[in-house]
């Protein structure tokens, strides 16, 4: 079975996420517009149910005015008819203009509008001047059983209407709750959607993350293991049988001096080797193994780095340590080691120091160990294939969950500070 690397689950897992919300977007977007047409659809019924009680009330209006022209002969009660008349028009064909569509309304509508007419022809039917009079017979139409007839015709129509609206409202209403709710289920729907998405991709992408982390600390304890191992063998083993060597080449040079033979070059060259080969095996053990178990291994290891360090030419190293740091802890203890070994190193290959103090201290809560020399400093920017070393000084910190810090100025020296907890420490 084929397996992704974690670039690629977190690409897969945003692209899904991004997907899902594109499509709930799509979706609500098309509810929120449904949505939209609906309310406006809701202030339609509501203008016209509001235009339909203006034209009952234009109508008691006109008949009232009607009534006081045909009674008093006043020509500003026919003019305000009149005017009357031109809003009852316009009031109707604005309900026309929000009503273009609506099949309840038409049958109900051309009815309306004849018995608009009919009562428009009854408000401005002309009167002469002489029967204009209170108690002419004319006086008497605006209560007359026709006009009567047609203006509660009217009130039944525009009752009807205004059903019918309520209707249609009620209708629109709920189709707009329903869209609102949809809208609103599908928002939420989407962002659960969305969040189930991420944090899948986000719980993948840290098993990867603790996984490769796990193996990188295997990874570096078997390293750790297999140097010890080898410093182990050099100093059990071929350290031991150079010594075995140095004693025969002894016994031989003592049975030389017998025979009269002593001071062969070749002999005492063989001797000179042989001490040189224990001298630099003994070395490489102490490199590859340096942190003796005992509780003070941490003090002796760094204490012998400073004293091979002293033998660098030009260089004095000097090892402080305050107070004594017992650490049982033995991979910390080697973490702390190989930092300090590794930041030395750097100082005298590449910083041209005179003077490194390596010190270690102990807090209530944290040890430090410092490296500090007076070289050149670190150059500005680190080539990738040459920072391998700090990249490593970095993980073992945090391996330890502890932290490191460098800090260097041109030609002002370099201080690495490692900081890690104290385990050995007494609980408060």
């Amino acid at each position: 079975m084929r397996e992704f690397s974690t670039e690629q689950k977190l690409c897969a897992g945003f692209g899904v996420a991004v997907v899902a919300v594109l499509i709930m977007g799509t979706v609500a977007h098309r509810s929120l517009q449904e949505l939209l047409v609906v309310n406006q659809q809701l202030l339609y019924r509501v203008q016209v149910a509001s235009r339909l009680d203006d034209l009952m009330t234009l109508v008691l209006e006109g008949d009232d005015l009607r009534r006081e022209f045909l009674r008093t002969g006043d020509v500003r009660s026919q003019r305000a008819c009149e005017a009357n008349a031109r809003k009852f028009t316009a009031t109707l064909e604005r309900i026309r203009e929000l009503t273009p569509g609506n099949p309840y309304q038409r049958a109900s509508y051309a009815k309306l509008e004849s018995l608009v007419e009919e009562k428009m022809r009854s408000w401005n039917e002309p009167v002469a001047g002489n029967e204009t009079v209170s108690g002419h017979p004319l006086a008497q139409e605006a209560t007359s059983s026709p006009n009567v007839k047609t203006t509660e015709q009217i009130r039944r129509v525009l009752t009807q209407m205004e059903r019918e609206e309520d209707e249609v409202l009620q209708a629109r209403s709920l189709a707009s709750q329903a869209a609102a709710r949809r809208t609103t289920t599908l928002l939420l729907a989407g962002s659960i959607l969305s969040a189930v998405i991420i944090g899948v991709a986000l719980f993948v992408i840290y098993r990867d993350i603790e996984r490769r982390r796990k193996l990188e600390s295997q990874l570096l304890a078997v390293s750790e293991r297999e140097q010890s191992r080898i410093g182990l063998d050099l100093h059990d083993d071929l350290s031991q049988s150079l010594t075995a060597i140095a004693t025969f080449n002894k016994v031989l040079g003592d049975k030389l001096t017998e025979l009269s033979l002593a001071g062969i070059p070749e002999h005492e060259r063989v001797a000179q080797l042989l001490d040189e080969a224990i001298a630099k095996t003994r070395h490489l053990s102490r490199g590859l193994y340096p942190i003796k178990l005992e509780a003070n291994g941490l003090m002796s290891a760094l204490y012998e780095l400073a004293t091979m360090l002293q033998e660098t030419p030009d260089v004095m190293c000097q090892f402080e340590c305050p107070s004594p740091v017992l650490m049982r802890n033995n991979s910390t203890a080697t973490h702390l080691y190989r930092i300090a070994q590794e930041a030395c190193h750097n100082a005298v290959r590449h910083a041209k120091p005179t003077r490194i103090l390596i010190r270690l201290a102990p807090t209530d809560k944290r040890i430090v160990l410092s490296i500090q020399d007076d070289g050149i400093g670190l150059p500005k920017t680190v080539p990738n294939d040459k920072g391998m070393g700090l990249a490593i000084m970095q993980y073992r910190a945090k391996a330890m969950g502890g932290s490191l810090e460098i800090r260097s100025l041109d030609h002002d020296g370099t201080t690495v500070i490692c900081s890690v907890p104290n385990e050995d420490s007494p609980s408060p």
